[in-house]
């Protein structure tokens, strides 16, 4: 896990990365470019197993500015408005009434594809973008209120825009605001800014093998008697310095990933 800075683009983030540790990285939930924090980051060969990782639920700290306002509802281009201050009870109840399920317009200026072609993109030449009502799901916390800022607590669903929720409160309050900070804590089930080790990070069930694991290093055809499993579904099996994943569908097993190196 990586702990990304401010005012770069997780892609650029990575690719100094890759230099300093002499090795192609990949990356799970990218982070706009005014944010810092949690970037889930692997090896290229390793990049296959996150959608095996528990990463659906991340949770974010962020500051909202009342009376700043940004066309990418982040802390670029802000202009200023005199706007009157919600008191903190107005904003408790917002808190209170803004939990659970909520739908929300995802930001025009974000990493989402129209046509094959990002958002950001099409907004800053001025073109329209239009995007359906999503929903996400939020539990959210207020940590500290001092005008004009306002500093909480996200948990989120994952594909969730934090920039959209604080826009949902601004709407609740009546008044112009904007996101001015914003830092990722965890990403799924990854929290601490260190290695993890690749096969206890996949959130699969261990199937065993009845007989010599060599035939499965060698990619031999696998019979479904000879494994403790009979659920469809991937399951992850041990083989010494290397792992795979296997599938298991209509009375059948399949090699999803074989020959996966241990780290």
């Amino acid at each position: 896990m990586a702990n990304k800075t401010i005012n770069i683009s997780s892609n650029n983030f990575v690719c100094k990365l890759s230099k300093q540790l002499h090795t192609k990285l990949g990356y799970s939930g990218t982070l706009d470019p005014f944010a810092s924090g949690a970037l889930l980051c692997a090896c290229k060969k390793h990049t296959k197993l996150f959608r095996f990782l528990a990463l659906d639920t991340k949770k974010y700290q962020a500051c909202i500015w009342f009376g700043a306002s940004s066309p990418s509802l982040d802390n670029e281009n802000i202009s200023l408005s005199d706007e009157r201050r919600p008191s903190l009870d107005e904003i408790n109840n917002a808190f209170l009434t803004l939990q659970g399920q909520i739908n929300y317009i995802p930001p025009i200026f974000s990493a989402k594809k129209i046509n094959g072609i990002r958002a950001y993109k099409l907004a800053r030449e001025n073109k329209e973008v239009k995007f359906k009502e999503s929903t996400m799901f939020v539990k959210a916390k207020i940590l500290n209120y001092n005008y004009p800022f306002l500093s909480f607590e996200l948990e989120c669903s994952k594909g969730a825009y934090v920039r959209s929720y604080a826009q949902k409160i601004c709407e609740f309050l009546n008044i112009k605001g904007t996101l001015s900070a914003l830092r990722r804590l965890s990403e799924g089930a990854f929290s601490e800014f260190k290695e993890y080790d690749a096969y206890l990070s996949v959130a699969l069930k261990e199937c065993f093998y009845s007989k010599d694991k060599s035939d499965i290093l060698l990619g031999k055809k696998l019979d479904l008697n000879d494994f403790n499993v009979r659920e469809d579904g991937f399951y992850k099996i041990d083989l010494g310095d290397y792992f795979a994943i296997l599938k298991v569908q209509n009375n059948s097993i399949f090699y999803e990933l074989n020959r996966i190196e241990k780290c």
